[in-house]
């Protein structure tokens, strides 16, 4: 990455190129939300390296000083490169958190990913990441959408996530996924003080990872 100032009003970014598909069209094959798959879903292995890969990204932003939270992680926002490995991106919403008291403020993000709390315009710290990552897991998982199999419009959705009666709907019963469906569920709570951290969070998937492949993955 290179930036290049041109005062008083120009100035220039120059930042890896990135080729390949979003995270989006990687695990639907399109752009657009819809209920029927239009590509067979990637390997169950190849959809946990992703999501430790997104949790080792966003881990790298949180653990900065200050912290840095990005506000809008979705799938959209996930890139792969020529190797298929994640890059997160769109940093447009992203802000600086100076301290570690819930210091920011203000609705921003995509209603489907978006924190209880910031629905609400209520305070919130980093952890809203945490939420949008538990969406996203839960999204690579079961292959849907999350909420796809509702009517529910963003605003309506918005409306019962943040009076809490509404999350995306978790993979079924497998007795090989409960670990993994416990992180969801423990990263989209409604209290953002009891979400994990994306240190513990990178730390359970790749135990979760050996349990379930056989076998440890090392992110390039």
């Amino acid at each position: 990455m290179g930036a290049c100032l041109e005062p008083p009003t120009n100035g220039w970014i120059v930042t890896e190129l990135l080729s390949g598909k979003t995270l989006t069209e990687w695990l639907h094959g399109c752009k657009e939300r819809r209920k029927e798959r239009l590509i067979p879903l990637p390997p169950l292995e190849d959809r946990l390296k992703k999501g430790l890969e997104i949790a080792l990204a966003m881990k790298y932003l949180h653990e900065q000083t200050p912290k840095v939270v990005h506000r809008d992680l979705k799938p959209s926002n996930i890139f792969l490169d020529d190797g298929m490995h994640v890059r997160v991106a769109d940093f447009g919403h992203a802000r600086f958190l100076l301290n570690e008291e819930q210091a920011l403020t203000g609705e921003t993000g995509t209603f489907v990913y978006m924190a209880p709390e910031v629905i609400r315009f209520e305070p919130y710290n980093e952890k809203c990441d945490v939420y949008s990552f538990g969406v996203i897991l839960n999204e690579l998982i079961t292959g849907q959408p999350p909420y796809i199999e509702t009517s529910f419009g963003p605003s309506k959705i918005a409306l019962e996530v943040g009076e809490g009666r509404l999350r995306p709907t978790l993979p079924g019963n497998d007795d090989q996924l409960q670990e993994l469906i416990n992180l969801i569920q423990q990263s989209w709570n409604g209290e953002a003080t009891c979400r994990p951290s994306f240190s513990i969070i990178t730390s359970s998937l790749l135990e979760i990872q050996k349990k379930i492949v056989g076998r440890n993955y090392i992110p390039i």
